[in-house]
């Protein structure tokens, strides 16, 4: 028996079988190698599919049809699982059936597409593995066979595929007679990465250009229309001209991939139908400027952001924002006008490249509130002369979008979007050497911001934001840190909340650049290879737990004079470098959160009281306590589970590059009951204990409220009369509303099965129920033990 390696179509063979992977449903239409499959033999196939199996298949069954109007005698059509740690044995079982059933009848040929290497993401090498060790072992086990040829055919463009197979067919070489094309074959080798210190793709700066006129006259690839949450697009001035222009098929387009709208803050991408660009995005604001100006700012700014994100991501190079709520929505245009740059300034691209902003004649006042912005920082620009460039600027890596940057210079000189500066609780910015020069260089009235903002100060773990003055900079985070002392794991922690607190704050305001000097390594006495060390990580730390965060840069800022530090810093740049990565590895992800109290690295979980009277516990209290009637709260307890955790990581990072402009993570509520939670805190949310009888699938559940958890159904009663409820980090990512009975989520869309919803929800449009049925999709972060 002959094994073939070719390139092509699989319906193009002319073999007796030809193999088919599909839906269990048997949904021809479902995949490219099905719909290759259905458009060749036509649709008598399907309906045989119907006919000989009604309710389906399971994984690695097959159901046979004759070749339509093909030339192979039978189709075998089966369904695979997702790739996971049983896949290969389904895979394996799968094509000893095909072989078998097709030797059995007499056949003489047949022909496998490299199944399971496309959407089910089987890896390359372990399916070229599986197909050739399979039929060594069918060619020992059968007597008298009658096929002669097992073909396996490879898409020309499936470079990783090609490879996996030309270097696995060596090891069969003596057992198999493999007849293979492959070698012929001539793939494109794989990018090489680029070299430590110099600029990477996703540091592209974007062009942004101001035009007066249509936005539906643009020939960029994108378009960006404003709309309604229902996506009525004739009832809005914009939507209704894009409307028009482009044809009734974006309508269409919209009520089939969107049935229940779109959500303020989120991107609804369809084709650009009769329009010049290739795709529009679809977005609804706030009508709430004059109510809540601050809010109504912040949802404007990730709203662009996610059309900018969608648009990099998706290949795209140019896109044109119209001049966003500045119509219906009277939002202040000057306002809108300095959002707009902000964003699309600060944000860095893999290969988007041009961003127009397109105001309509008709609108003079917000033509002339963009002219007027354009002309301002066109000023500002070419006012003054350059500075000089600081004297050490060393890259020592880069963790998702987090650059990793040392400088030796002026904190107060450094052009990014914040600086931190370390000061007293008290917010006395002439206190020490640091914070008066920031003072200087800002100007007294970030002296009166902190005053007016934070009349009592703050405190450790706790930041204060102003805006820069006369400084470059957008804003400036103060801080106040503890005192010093050695050997004490409490004053580490604590930096490191603060530090990971200026990054998430920076990231919330979209900021793509942050400068942090040597903290508390003056009058504090910090030792300068501690905080060195411990920014260094927390940066790492927190750009690895946020691939999709806005930050391209971290700096680090180090005084010339200070010959201590620098020694240091150039220390963790020889000994710290680390190659450019553009994702987080899953090394990375085995970083623990900065709030986890220091393990021993052999130790793997504890659970760790939290002390009432700090942040931390009163942040979890509050969150708690929105919903509840009256309670105690007895103890909150830390759950650190570093197993968990890693599994948690890898999934959130896989979900935040799979989902990229939605919110994947939530901080929700699970009722339990004393007995499981030994087992929760161990083990995690198992969703094989959970009730069969529920109405929204049959997986495990997660409230938004914590007084839905709070029930006594849920949230048992001890003999003490205490209840436990755990506070959980959950990944709903894209949801759907789930129903009695459900096992899985369904397929977002029926022609692509494996994409599936991630979680079930009660109500799509206002979500209190969650429900998750993979179980790193949760972890138990607090568990709160409380009366009521």
């Amino acid at each position: 028996m002959k094994v073939e390696l070719v390139t092509g179509s699989i319906a193009d063979q002319q073999v007796d079988v030809l193999v088919n992977t599909t839906t269990k449903d048997l949904n021809l239409s479902s995949g490219p190698v099905t719909k290759a499959i259905l458009s060749g033999a036509g649709q008598s196939i399907q309906q045989q599919c119907r006919d000989n199996c009604p309710d389906g298949i399971d994984f690695g069954e097959i159901c046979e049809t004759d070749g339509g109007s093909l030339t192979c005698k039978q189709i075998y059509h089966s369904s695979l699982p997702a790739w996971s740690d049983d896949a290969e044995q389904v895979l394996q079982s799968f094509l000893e059936t095909c072989l078998k059933e097709a030797d059995d009848c007499e056949y003489n040929s047949i022909a496998f597409p490299a199944v399971g290497t496309g959407v089910l993401k089987y890896p390359p090498e372990t399916v070229a593995r599986v197909f050739l060790k399979t039929i060594v072992d069918f060619v020992s086990d059968t007597i008298n066979i009658s096929l002669t040829v097992v073909r396996i055919v490879i898409y020309p463009s499936d470079t990783a595929v090609i490879e996996a197979f030309k270097a696995v067919k060596t090891d069969f070489a003596q057992e198999l007679d493999i007849s293979s094309s492959l070698d012929k074959v001539q793939c494109v080798p794989p990018l090489k990465p680029q070299p430590q210190g110099q600029p990477e793709a996703s540091n592209v700066v974007v062009v942004v250009s101001l035009l007066t006129g249509d936005i539906t006259k643009q020939t960029t690839d994108v378009i960006i229309n404003t709309t309604n949450p229902a996506l009525r697009l004739a009832d809005g001035v914009v939507s209704k001209i894009l409307l028009e222009a482009a044809g009734d098929d974006l309508q269409d387009e919209c009520n089939t991939k969107y049935p229940s709208g779109v959500k303020v803050g989120e991107v609804a991408v369809t084709g650009g139908g009769n329009l010049s660009c290739k795709q529009v995005y679809h977005i609804t604001l706030k009508d709430r400027w004059s109510q809540d100006q601050s809010g109504t700012e912040k949802l404007l700014k990730a709203t662009m952001l996610k059309c900018l994100k969608t648009a990099d991501d998706a290949g795209l190079t140019s896109l044109s924002f119209p001049a966003l709520g500045t119509g219906k929505l009277k939002y202040d245009p000057v306002r809108v006008a300095q959002l707009m740059y902000d964003v699309c300034l600060s944000f860095r691209s893999r290969g988007l490249s041009k961003v127009m902003l397109v105001v309509h004649a008709s609108s003079p006042d917000v033509k002339q509130a963009f002219d007027n912005e354009l002309a301002k920082r066109k000023k500002a620009k070419s006012a003054g002369s350059p500075k000089s460039p600081p004297s050490l600027a060393m890259t020592i890596g880069q963790v998702s979008s987090v650059k990793i940057t040392l400088v030796k210079g002026s904190i107060v000189d450094q052009k990014v979007d914040v600086v931190v500066n370390s000061c007293t609780p008290n917010l006395n910015l002439s206190s020490g050497p640091l914070t008066k020069a920031v003072l200087a260089a800002a100007g007294e009235t970030i002296q009166a911001e902190c005053k007016q903002t934070y009349p009592n100060g703050i405190k450790p773990e706790e930041v204060a934001v102003t805006s820069g003055g006369k400084m470059s900079c957008k804003q400036i985070f103060h801080i106040t840190l503890n005192d010093w002392k050695p050997d004490d794991a409490e004053v580490e922690k604590a930096f490191k909340n603060v530090i990971h607190l200026c990054l998430k704050t920076a990231c919330q305001g979209i900021h793509s650049s942050i400068a942090i000097p040597i903290l508390g390594s003056g009058v504090l006495k910090y030792p300068p290879q501690y905080v060195t060390k411990w920014v260094f990580e927390t940066i790492r730390n927190f750009g690895a737990r946020n691939p999709a965060c806005s930050l391209a840069e971290a700096r680090i800022v180090v005084r010339p004079e200070d010959s201590k530090n620098i020694q240091a810093l150039e220390s963790a740049g020889a000994g710290g470098a680390r190659p450019v990565s553009a994702t987080p590895s899953i090394a990375e992800n085995l970083l623990c959160p900065p709030e986890w109290t220091p393990m021993a690295h052999d130790t793997y979980f504890e659970v760790i009281p939290v002390t009432p009277g700090t942040q931390e516990y009163q942040d979890v209290a509050t969150h708690f306590g929105q919903s509840m009637r009256p309670h105690t709260i007895v103890s909150i307890e830390r759950v650190q589970n570093r197993t968990l955790y890693i599994q948690y990581m890898a999934m959130k990072q896989r979900l935040e590059v799979e989902r990229r402009g939605i919110q994947n993570e939530r901080m929700l509520w699970h009722g339990t009951s004393e007995d499981a939670t030994i087992n929760i805190n161990m083990r995690g949310f198992n969703r094989n204990f959970c009730n069969k009888n529920v109405m929204y699938g049959e997986g495990v559940y997660f409230a938004l409220n914590s007084k839905y958890s709070a029930q006594d159904t849920y949230s048992k009663k001890d003999q003490q009369g205490h209840k436990r409820m755990y506070q959980a980090q959950v990944l709903t990512g894209e949801f759907t509303t789930g129903t009695k009975g459900m096992r899985h989520p369904p397929p977002k869309d029926p022609s692509t099965p494996h994409d599936a919803f991630d979680c079930l929800v009660n109500n799509v449009s206002n979500p209190e129920i969650f429900v998750i049925f993979h179980d790193a999709q949760a972890y138990p972060a607090y568990l709160v033990t409380f009366t009521d």
